[in-house]
């Protein structure tokens, strides 16, 4: 978990140019994101199922009511079932709902207002998302869908169809569209 935990808060630090830091500064720095906030309590709950039976039984209520409390403060709620890869990164809070039966890869970056859920002709399922994936402010994400690796999403996107890896998909619907990656034209040397 610990392991996991320290993936998450690095894509803070070097986001926010804090890795090399002293340590006391990248706590602060990391006591003061809601998203780091939403994060940890997730990973949290995700070891508490690895607990033994008994603790799980103890732990429950406090469990419950700690998840609760975080998804009120900080307006996120990532359900304990969703599997999550190492290095997700929520720069902003408020609005996101990952649903129990996501699977989200590594490197993942979740803006504010992101739903990432089932879909009414899914058939109860969830989408999968890849690694390395950009999620834009405000998309929804729906149904049994899955998303590529490198894949981007654009802001305020409805994505109702599969993203293949490499491509941007954007707009209501989505559509999704190879990335363009600009190619820097070479320059002639002079001689003289």
């Amino acid at each position: 978990m610990f392991d996991t935990l320290m993936s998450d808060y690095n894509r803070y630090w070097v986001h926010y140019g804090y890795d090399q830091s002293h340590p006391l500064v990248k706590a602060y720095h990391i006591a003061i994101k809601q998203g780091a906030w939403a994060v940890t309590d997730y990973r949290f709950r995700r070891w508490m199922l690895t607990t033994p039976r008994w603790f799980q039984l103890v732990m429950w209520l406090p469990k419950t009511f700690w998840q609760l409390f975080i998804a009120t403060l900080t307006g996120i709620e990532i359900e304990t079932s969703a599997v999550i890869g190492k290095g997700l990164f929520v720069p902003h809070f408020t609005g996101i709902f990952v649903n129990a039966d996501c699977v989200i890869g590594e490197n993942c970056t979740i803006l504010q207002g992101v739903t990432l859920g089932i879909g009414g002709d899914s058939d109860g399922r969830s989408p999968q998302v890849g690694n390395n994936v950009y999620i834009g402010a405000g998309a929804k994400v729906i149904g049994g869908i899955k998303v590529g690796d490198n894949a981007s999403i654009g802001g305020n996107s409805l994505v109702v169809s599969s993203v293949p890896e490499n491509f941007v998909a954007f707009g209501v619907p989505a559509r999704a569209m190879p990335k363009v990656i600009p190619s820097v034209p070479k320059t002639e040397e002079v001689t003289s």
